[in-house]
């Protein structure tokens, strides 16, 4: 090809020279304005470009074009520096500002808090002209309340017993699949002051029954865990992972990371694991199999949650049965239902194109997959559960627990704030 090399090992770019080229014709080919030469603009490419592309950078830029093959980590990482700020903005602003009604950055709208201040008021005036019956009339609501979700979880436990209603994908048709021919599978995985548990992570998802040409992992680590970047970097890892760095900002939540790792992904098919999950290694082979065979609305797979430290104490042993309980029984009754799904923190497996248009997680929502699962039965998608195990850690200290479990409710109630602000 009569190429130079270059090398971006410690390079700084003229990032007014480098944005020149839009952002996405960047990503997509994997270049960069890296200097000029005269009237030659010099473009970092991590493998020659075909004409179509070659022509198609030069109408961009509006000027002559001369290719330098770069080391592709090495551009993949200035890529991101030099775009950063954009993919911060659309990860934590893309929900909000296309669709506000559906994002938890405000909580309360006027309206709610004005419903709230009314109940609130007619609380008190009753509380202080009838104290017994008010109490009374309290707890029987939640007592209504109560004995309705254990009947509706009971109905839906029942109907799942000796059915299969998880969408399934046999272990012929697994085998069936050409590799030749299998898509970019991209895999994000959030991670934040987890470096002892990084190479256990590259183990498992090396694991994996999968082409590694084929596979695009994403390890997501926020900008001030120098600790867990040096862990990765030094590695020395394959080219298939991806460090993505993401910049210090608010929020600094979990799907916030994932709303920038899916900005760079490159797969037409994505999912999101945990750094101590143990999925099993067919997983990614049996998701395709199942969106082969599921309904064009299905564009999530939930794939069944379990725990591989279950006996390590009564806590384990409670927390393994009610999973067991939710992601054998209840939710492929409720998926079986068509009835929203509120989806798991981990492995979720979408279509990647349908998942960016929806704009991603909500980052200021602390239980962003159930939100998630919400928002896609609104837009008239489904949800169906995978029947396919990815096992983890159970929290087995209370304290750690009770914190969890609050970090839940208080999710699962503005979920439930934001949705219903338009109930109908």
């Amino acid at each position: 090809h009569q190429m130079d090399r270059v090398s971006l090992t410690d390079f700084e770019p003229d990032y007014d020279l480098a944005r020149r080229l839009p952002e996405h014709v960047a990503r997509r080919l994997q270049v960069l304005p890296v200097g000029e030469d005269g009237d030659v603009l010099l473009l970092a490419v991590a493998r020659p470009l075909p004409p179509e592309e070659f022509g198609e950078v030069e109408g961009s830029l509006g000027q002559p074009v001369r290719e330098l093959l770069a080391h592709r980590s090495d551009l993949d990482q200035l890529l991101q520096r030099v775009h950063s700020s954009h993919y911060v903005d659309v990860a934590t602003q893309s929900l909000r500002e296309t669709h506000p009604e559906q994002s938890a950055h405000e909580v309360l709208v006027p309206r709610q808090k004005v419903a709230l201040a009314v109940v609130a008021v007619g609380l008190v005036l009753c509380g202080a002209i009838w104290p017994v019956g008010t109490v009374i009339g309290l707890v029987g609501l939640c007592t209504a309340v109560y004995v309705l979700v254990a009947v509706y979880r009971l109905r839906l436990a029942l109907r799942s017993l000796g059915v299969r209603l998880e969408t399934d994908a046999t272990h012929e048709e697994v085998a069936a699949l050409d590799e030749r021919h299998l898509p970019v599978y991209t895999i994000l995985v959030p991670l934040y002051r987890e470096a002892d548990v990084v190479a256990r992570l590259v183990r498992d998802l090396d694991a994996f029954d999968y082409p590694r040409t084929r596979l695009d992992v994403k390890l997501l680590c926020e900008e001030d865990d120098l600790e867990t970047i040096d862990t990765v970097r030094a590695l020395a890892l394959p080219p298939h992972y991806h460090l993505v760095v993401v910049p210090d900002s608010q929020p600094k939540t979990k799907p916030k990371a994932c709303n920038y790792g899916l900005q760079l992904a490159t797969g037409a098919f994505c999912v999101i694991y945990d750094a101590e999950d143990r999925p099993d290694p067919d997983q990614l082979k049996k998701a395709l199999v199942a969106f082969g065979s599921a309904p064009d609305e299905v564009v999530c797979l939930q794939a069944k949650l379990n725990h591989y430290n279950q006996h390590q104490n009564v806590l384990t042993s409670w927390f393994a049965g009610e999973y067991a309980l939710h992601f054998e029984l209840i939710l492929p009754a409720m998926g079986a239902a068509d009835a929203p799904i509120p989806l798991g923190g981990t492995s979720n497996h979408f279509r990647t194109r349908t998942l960016r248009e929806l704009g991603g997680w909500d980052p200021f929502n602390v239980t962003e997959d159930a939100d998630l699962g919400i928002r896609l039965h609104r837009e008239g998608y489904r949800t169906a559960i995978l029947d396919s195990t990815t096992l983890e850690e159970a929290n087995s200290d209370l304290g750690n627990w009770i914190r969890q479990r609050s970090r839940w409710s208080k999710g699962h109630i503005q979920t439930w704030l934001v949705h219903m602000r338009t109930p109908w």
